[in-house]
């Protein structure tokens, strides 16, 4: 008997009996009782570490207060600073290195530097992100457009780029993905020419990115793509570059005579559509056949239920719950927020057989230690604040969760394996 099936049973006077109690399966908007245990449960799956005074705030305000606080807009944090490098003669201890390049000769050390800003300043924006889902949701596209890359400038570019968007369009976010010099460089991108197709982004776009692979249907045919849509969508990929110019300021340069310009078919999966020459925009194109799919909507709707609800969606759960969930982003045109909202919002989710039920992953874990004791809560200034963050960072990496160093484009293993 797992978790949920056990407290999904209520004990009665007699210990040889018990009723299942009825687990919600609606979206409908919660109006039960509002107190500390529907607070905290909010909160924890929302945010890293909520304190006791962020738990009573909650639940002196209310539910629609908190979910307001917890979606509302937020200005783009300040950029990382070095606090324990000083060998960058072109910028000083406590100054940002973001649009800086490598000076020429590489000074010893500054790559590490680099990155080890990097990384700690995102532990610090996890742990002081106050009551608000946008860290939450970066940790979820990290997990979900997972890769690994320990360049400063492009890992804070792609942080950054999983930022801007973290409560916004599906379809933009995995634009700015598929060009980013990190995803380019991690899933073999900027070797996919017309001369050598590499057909690894593309896969993985449609594995794992977008529509999943569904179950075979045959040789080479899944029941969401094929094999031959793999070869075709890697084609029109093709002619791309991570390059970090003068500016500092990593991109995804696109080189025409790498193009394929030749059409491309697709299979009966995506209508027989054939993709012509779009050049530089191609890749666009394809998201868009992609995104056609209304089993797409189905994917990242599940994805979403695994990360604030738990893994365990039965027929029920898929009928009314992700059905629903799809149909609201399929209808905002592939926005996350509104769904997101309903279902943090909803009768389903705060039934009692959802508190309790997942393990706490370690990075999680770790911030309801740190800021439940408050650890960090110091006047020692910015510098000091950056070497607490790193030490966790470094705790983070014991714990096999570390940020930028996910080992497989899967993701954490917690979130794909039974």
């Amino acid at each position: 008997m797992d978790r949920r099936t056990f407290l999904s049973f209520r004990k009665g006077s007699d210990q040889a009996t018990l009723s299942p109690t009825m687990v919600s399966t609606t979206l409908d908007p919660y109006t039960g009782e509002w107190d500390t245990p529907q607070a905290a449960h909010l909160l924890r799956r929302t945010i890293f570490g909520p304190t006791p005074a962020q738990i009573k705030q909650a639940v002196s305000e209310g539910l629609a207060v908190t979910i307001g606080q917890l979606f509302a807009a937020q200005p783009l944090p300040a950029p990382p600073i070095y606090y324990d490098y000083e060998g960058d003669p072109n910028v000083a201890l406590g100054e940002t290195w973001i649009t800086t390049p490598i000076p020429s000769p590489t000074p010893q050390g500054i790559f590490g530097g680099r990155f080890r800003s990097l990384t700690a300043w995102q532990i610090g924006l996890m742990m002081h992100g106050g009551v608000s889902i946008r860290e939450k949701m970066v940790l979820f596209w990290h997990n979900h457009f997972a890769l690994e890359d320990n360049n400063g400038q492009r890992a804070y570019q792609y942080l950054n780029t999983l930022r801007t968007h973290a409560l916004g369009n599906f379809r933009t976010l995995t634009e700015e993905v598929t060009i980013s010099p990190s995803m380019l460089l991690y899933l073999n991108g900027h070797q996919n020419s017309r001369q050598a197709p590499n057909e690894n982004y593309a896969r993985e776009l449609l594995e794992l990115f977008t529509i999943g692979r569904g179950e075979a249907a045959g040789p080479g045919d899944y029941t969401n793509y094929t094999e031959d849509d793999v070869v075709q969508m890697a084609r029109a990929l093709t002619g791309w570059r991570a390059r970090i110019p003068d500016t500092g300021i990593p991109s995804g340069i696109f080189v025409p005579n790498r193009h394929d310009e030749g059409e491309k078919q697709l299979s009966h999966r995506f209508d027989n559509a054939i993709i012509s020459n779009a050049g530089e925009e191609e890749y666009r194109v394809v998201i868009d056949h992609i995104l056609q799919k209304t089993e797409v909507a189905r994917y990242l709707s599940r994805q979403l239920h695994i990360w604030f609800v738990g893994a365990d969606i039965d027929a029920l759960t898929e009928a009314n719950i992700i059905e629903p969930l799809a149909q609201i982003i399929i209808e905002d045109d592939y926005e996350v927020q509104r769904a997101l909202e309903t279902l943090l919002s909803s009768t389903y989710f705060f039934d009692t057989t959802h508190r309790g039920c997942m393990v706490s992953h370690p990075i999680d874990f770790l911030f309801r230690i740190a800021n439940t004791l408050g650890m960090d809560q110091t006047d020692a200034g910015l510098i000091a604040h950056y070497r607490f963050w790193n030490q966790l960072r470094r705790v983070t990496s014991d714990l096999e969760m570390e940020i930028m160093g996910i080992p497989s484009v899967a993701g954490w293993r917690a979130f794909y394996q039974a």
